[in-house]
């Protein structure tokens, strides 16, 4: 009895948690009262959620995927493209980018993923250089690093970064929902099982390569709808949107934040993007700084922040 009211008490903590969240990112931007801030915002939040769908194969199935940034560019390209040529709307372009993205991945986890989790991430990551290479040389289509100009998200005014944090928010509300959901089901339990060890999973009836397929694809999917977003809010793309250090600034915001949370990696999204800002002042020294203290959080914290984080709000809310 005491354990089942137990239950119901954390699960109402949570539920007044993520009410409280929820509430603070859409009355955000309004307090900001700055364009500057605004765009810091929007970075926090694609950053975070980018962050939640790596961790969704890196957290959950340990899979990672170091060409992160390569899936990201597909559908950045793949919306960009089609509503330039087919004048297609950016809202359906940037669902068709991740469906680009999901197919890459599902191709690629197929050919790859029969082997040790070591082969996929060294070939995701030839594969992320080799779109980056060939974006760039397809200068007819792409216009390579002259810059592909991406018509704005259409329905209101485009200037106005507070419309883009909204619309972005909501596509992040559902991404994370729908993330949330997965691995809270049977699927996230075959993934748990997949990442604690494959070879007992396997034995308890769980179809390895398929699980990790998905893991992989739907986690490419929801890139490709951030990475159309990205392309429709800058306006102006280039191949660096595949460069590896774009996977490597997401891999350091899932680690910090905790993998397998989900929550953990989008809430560190917000630390370390406000702190490089603070930092950006020391030009060079900042990125000396940043990453020493990275080093000592990832000593001090190898499971990342959201454990203790967690903690500490059961603390406070009772």
């Amino acid at each position: 009895m005491k354990g089942g009211i137990n239950e119901m008490l954390n699960v109402k903590n949570q539920i007044i948690i993520q009410c409280v969240c929820i509430v603070l990112l859409l009355i955000m931007p309004i307090l900001a009262g700055s364009d500057y801030i605004v765009h810091l915002l929007i970075l926090c939040v694609w950053f975070g959620t980018l962050g939640a769908t790596f961790d969704l194969s890196a957290g959950y199935t340990g899979l990672v995927n170091f060409g992160y940034a390569g899936f990201i560019g597909i559908g950045a390209y793949t919306s960009s493209l089609i509503a330039i040529n087919f004048s297609i709307s950016p809202y359906v372009g940037m669902l068709i980018g991740g469906v680009a993205s999901a197919l890459i991945g599902l191709f690629l986890g197929f050919i790859t993923l029969r082997l040790h989790g070591f082969y996929f991430a060294i070939f995701t990551l030839f594969m992320s250089e080799a779109l980056r290479y060939a974006f760039a040389n397809l200068v007819e289509l792409t216009r390579g690093y002259l810059g592909l100009m991406v018509p704005p998200l259409s329905g209101f005014d485009p200037t106005l970064r507070l419309y883009y944090y909204y619309i972005l928010l909501g596509i992040s509300l559902i991404i994370l929902f729908v993330s949330s959901m997965i691995v809270n089901s049977q699927v996230g339990l075959a993934f748990k099982a997949i990442r604690e060890d494959e070879i007992k999973a396997s034995t308890m009836g769980v179809n390895v390569l398929i699980f990790k397929v998905l893991s992989v694809t739907l986690s490419c999917f929801f890139a490709g709808i951030l990475g159309g977003f990205y392309a429709h809010y800058i306006g102006v793309l280039t191949p660096d949107v595949l460069a590896s250090s774009l996977t490597v600034e997401i891999l350091t915001i899932t680690y910090v934040g905790g993998r397998g949370s989900l929550w953990g990696p989008f809430v560190t999204a917000f630390i370390l993007i406000f702190f490089t800002e603070i930092l950006r002042p020391l030009v060079i020294v900042r990125l000396i700084v940043y990453g020493l203290l990275l080093i000592i959080v990832i000593l001090l914290y190898p499971k990342g922040l959201a454990p203790y984080l967690q903690k500490l709000l059961k603390k406070y809310i009772h």
